[in-house]
């Protein structure tokens, strides 16, 4: 068991890491794009360029998809680990939205593991 204390700000990183983690087993390999997306602006390669070379590595790895298919988070074919990380995004965003009052979404869990608990500290 462990405990860790993050801000507003380390946390929605921490949501945005577990999102990526989770998509990319998914085969949603074009969410690397929109991480490194303002860098196209002023590189030399094109995000067309990138998209190219997911579509590539998306064949490579996951030769079963299609070119604009992924797997849902859901599948039998994804390993556990993306599953657990997307529970555990799902309690910190819950946690992030409540505390700034905004509405929560309904957390699903998809992962064979007890969810993880949460606790927000007062600031």
């Amino acid at each position: 068991m462990y405990t860790l204390t993050f801000s507003d700000e380390q946390a929605e990183i921490v949501v945005k890491a577990l999102d990526l983690f989770s998509r990319l087993f998914e085969g949603q390999f074009e969410e690397i794009g929109r991480l490194f997306g303002a860098r196209f602006l002023t590189g030399t390669a094109s995000y067309f360029d990138f998209l190219s070379a997911a579509v590539y590595m998306k064949r490579e790895l996951l030769p079963e998809l299609g070119a604009t298919s992924y797997y849902g988070i859901t599948s039998k074919d994804i390993p556990e680990d993306a599953r657990v990380a997307y529970d555990i995004l799902q309690v910190i965003d819950k946690a992030l939205a409540e505390a700034s009052g905004k509405k929560a979404r309904e957390i699903f869990p998809v992962a064979a593991c007890n969810l993880p608990t949460i606790k927000v500290v007062e600031k």
